[in-house]
């Protein structure tokens, strides 16, 4: 089980942030955003502990692209 692992946090030269996630994490059967198809996106809720230093993405569930 890959819960925890290291991604990378990468600013486009145009500014976007972009996160990535490691495959072996992304394809595990824990991960909570595994059933999203190929070409297909998942709104999701972003939130920023600052005093903990967390970014918490979570599922927005009403709306799936």
């Amino acid at each position: 089980m890959v819960l925890s692992k290291e991604g990378t946090l990468y600013r486009h030269p145009q500014g976007q942030l972009f996160l990535y996630i490691p495959s072996d994490m992304a394809n595990d059967s824990q991960f909570p955003f595994g059933k999203i198809e190929k070409g297909k996106s998942q709104k999701v809720m972003i939130n920023v502990s600052t005093h903990q230093g967390l970014l918490i993405v979570g599922k927005v569930e009403s709306e799936q692209r």
